[in-house]
């Protein structure tokens, strides 16, 4: 009898319409620091909507393999605020941050025609588990363990392993320059 009182009503992508119980949501304002809409997408939209996003990208971000471990998507900013939370030593973490965003130079490793800006870092480096993530220790991996992406081959890495987890995610902001992307949902 209680099972039923916590059932999601499913909600509808607010760009096709379709009705859908893994809908998820897109924040462009990150929280709202930064100017932009939040919109609740299907998979096929947010799909659609980020490509632009990350194809257009000419910063340095850190993006990290999707996993399926909890709901919830994780945008890191090289503030102190957010560091703390990735890491109990603020400066430690923003040093690994960018020793790490300085490897993200030259062409993408995959399609080797676009220049990179993302460094993709597998869900092996931090267990598939964003709670056992340290930054520092990232630092510990060779350097072709994360192979340097362009916008496209990132876009379709991530949204490869959503589509093969099944994921649904909480929130999910488009790239910022030094920034980690994290990508954690329910499947």
């Amino acid at each position: 009898m209680l099972r039923g009182l916590f059932k999601r009503e499913p909600k509808g992508c607010e760009v096709c319409g379709n009705i859908d119980d893994r809908t998820h949501l897109l924040d462009e304002t990150w929280r709202g620091r930064f100017p932009g809409e939040k919109r609740r997408l299907c998979l096929k939209c947010l799909k659609q909507l980020t490509q632009s996003k990350f194809q257009s990208f000419r910063g340095r971000c850190l993006l990290l393999e999707p996993v399926a471990k909890s709901n919830a998507f994780y945008g890191y900013t090289a503030s102190k605020e957010d560091l703390r939370l990735i890491d109990n030593s603020p400066e430690g973490a923003k040093e690994a941050i960018m020793t790490l965003l300085d490897r993200v130079s030259g062409r993408c490793r995959q399609c080797e025609e676009e220049v990179a800006s993302f460094l993709w870092v597998p869900a092996a480096a931090f267990n598939a588990k964003w709670w056992e993530l340290r930054v520092a220790q990232l630092l510990d991996h060779p350097e072709d363990a994360f192979p340097p992406l362009c916008g496209l081959c990132a876009h379709r890495r991530v949204f490869s392993a959503l589509e093969e987890l099944q994921t649904r995610l909480d929130e999910m902001q488009p790239p910022v320059d030094e920034t980690i992307l994290m990508f954690s949902g329910e499947s």
